[in-house]
């Protein structure tokens, strides 16, 4: 696994394979990566306000995952490179749910209560992002 850290330091990059060609399209897409770190950052300062006693976690983005856009595991959240080709209220859904996760770790009603205060459900538009997020289940 190689890591690229010419992003903000609690960004981390991780490319799973050993194509170059990832790399330099990482290199070309830094501007994109700026924009998630930015759509992250608002994210996380709506998030924090909420739950002050929430650790900010590490936000990986990875060339690959295997099922999910996103995924908590601990004090990390990562999220798949494809992301950055997805609308804002996507990219925002997306964060928000995963940061929803350091509350609560499953997909109980009461996970969905937190994701609520950040993402107005349920709406139809709401619904098609999560139903969208779902299919990369």
């Amino acid at each position: 696994i190689k890591t690229i850290n010419s992003i903000p330091k609690d960004i981390t990059i991780i490319n799973n394979s050993e194509d170059l060609f990832w790399e330099t399209m990482i290199v070309n897409r830094f501007n994109e990566w700026q924009t998630l770190y930015s759509v992250y950052e608002e994210c996380w300062k709506t998030f924090s306000a909420k739950f002050p006693y929430v650790k900010r976690p590490e936000i990986i983005i990875s060339h690959k995952l295997k099922k999910y856009d996103g995924l908590c595991y601990g004090d990390k959240i990562k999220i798949t490179d494809r992301a950055v080709k997805e609308s804002l209220k996507f990219q925002k859904h997306l964060i928000f749910h995963e940061l929803s996760h350091l509350v609560h770790a499953n997909h109980s009603s009461n996970f969905y209560d937190v994701l609520g205060m950040f993402v107005p459900l349920p709406t139809p538009i709401n619904l098609d992002i999560e139903q969208k997020w779902r299919s990369h289940l």
